[in-house]
């Protein structure tokens, strides 16, 4: 097990100035709509929201558990159910303004092949085909939110 330290020094850089915005979220624990997905019963709530961040140019910043891996082992079926959602955190991810860290629930996403295997893209039932979602995504441990203009950072 890592210490924080070497979590910390390891860790990604995101260099941001006094212009930048962010919208950090965790614990959104998406999942699959059945009744025990909580998620489900905010989800229109979750998408307006993240459209407005969209349209604002806000950075993404998901601190874990985006996806209720826990109850729902298979990530394809989350992405199929929140389709919109996920068109949405691509459009984000294209602009380079998404970033993924993984949490207990979604702790499977530590593994490097999970990325290239679940998260590159995906079977998109309704058009029958391979999707792509976020090609070369890196789902992160931690993240230091470097001022480029001030010491100082966030981690």
């Amino acid at each position: 097990m890592k210490n924080i330290t070497g979590i910390y020094y390891n860790a990604d850089r995101v260099i941001y100035d006094e212009k930048s915005k962010f919208v950090i979220m965790s614990d959104v624990h998406r999942g699959i709509g059945k009744r025990a997905d909580d998620y489900s019963q905010n989800k229109t709530l979750y998408k307006n929201v993240l459209e407005k961040y969209y349209d604002n140019e806000f950075t993404y910043i998901e601190l874990g558990d985006g996806e209720e891996l826990w109850e729902n082992r298979c990530v394809n079926k989350i992405i199929n159910t929140n389709i919109e959602v996920y068109m949405l955190l691509r459009k984000f991810y294209d602009e380079k303004k998404l970033y993924l860290l993984w949490g207990n629930h979604d702790i499977i996403k530590k593994r490097k092949l999970f990325a290239a295997e679940k998260m590159y893209k995906f079977y998109n039932r309704k058009e029958k085909t391979h999707t792509e979602l976020f090609k070369d995504i890196v789902i992160h441990e931690a993240l230091v939110l470097q001022n480029k203009n001030f010491k100082g950072n966030i981690f």
